[in-house]
């Protein structure tokens, strides 16, 4: 016994002196980097005053500088028009186009409206509160190009009751959302 007790404090002694370690191995990879998003908007690109946007009957509308002030009579139909520039920074990408429902507050019956978007390989129309949004593909850098008209139509057949009354609306459009990626 004696000798294996000699034998192990003379084997930790080589170890100790003979420059062995009880180290374990390790590795490491790092990367550093910034992270930036890009940006997606929609620009109008009318100047002029609001009223230049809006039509009646398909005329523009003259001697009148505010669309309230406009009287409608049956079989009428009022027309938005702009040009919008949907602009996708960084890369591609797939969004969802879709109609903003108006908020619609008033005594005026037998008013309809529909939004129509017409693009560069695309052209769609929503009717009332019909809401199944419309995929398109941006491309990176390119902005792309669309004619949105909104149209608000009193009904031929409106009667007598569809006098002196009103309708406000608010937020008529199209909002344009990106589509998450799968991975």
């Amino acid at each position: 016994m004696r000798k294996g007790v000699i034998a192990g404090i003379a084997g930790i002694a080589l170890l100790a002196g003979g420059g062995a370690s009880f180290a374990t191995w390790s590795a490491d990879w790092t990367t550093s980097g910034r992270i930036s998003s890009g940006t997606m908007s929609l620009k109008s690109s009318w100047q002029g005053e609001p009223i230049s946007h809006w039509q009646l009957n398909d005329a523009d509308i003259v001697g009148i500088t505010k669309v309230a002030d406009l009287k409608l009579v049956p079989g009428d139909k009022l027309t938005y028009r702009d040009n919008i520039t949907l602009s996708a920074e960084k890369r591609a990408m797939s969004v969802n186009l879709e109609p903003l429902a108006p908020g619609i507050v008033g005594n005026l019956q037998g008013v309809t409206y529909s939004v129509k978007v017409t693009g560069p390989d695309f052209e769609r129309t929503w009717n009332g509160r019909e809401s199944k949004p419309m995929s398109i593909e941006t491309r990176a850098g390119s902005d792309t190009a669309m004619s949105v008209v909104t149209t608000f139509t009193f009904d031929t057949d409106a009667d007598n009751s569809t006098k002196n009354k009103n309708l406000t609306f608010t937020d008529a459009g199209i909002r344009v959302t990106q589509v998450a990626n799968a991975n």
